[in-house]
């Protein structure tokens, strides 16, 4: 006889999980490793990294700091670089 088990996501603990300390830090961590490789290339030392959370969801930013950085950032894609694209 077949085993009827119906499975219900509970939304409220995925959003918890989403924004939550663990969640922050995994993404500062990735976010810290892209900083520390884009300030490493080209000379460029005002990559800064920025973390919160955003709606629900914890989210981390790399930045052009200086005008140096942008520039290398345009000119040689600095950032996309460091994330491995």
């Amino acid at each position: 006889m077949p085993c009827s088990v119906r499975y219900r996501p509970n939304g409220s603990f995925a959003r918890s999980v989403m924004g939550g300390a663990v969640a922050r830090a995994a993404v500062a961590a990735k976010a810290a490793r892209v900083r520390a490789a884009a300030n490493s290339m080209y000379g460029a030392s005002g990559y800064g990294m920025r973390v919160g959370t955003r709606g629900k969801r914890a989210h981390a930013f790399v930045y052009t700091g200086d005008t140096h950085s942008i520039n290398s950032n345009r000119k040689h894609n600095t950032l996309l670089k460091a994330l491995g694209r």
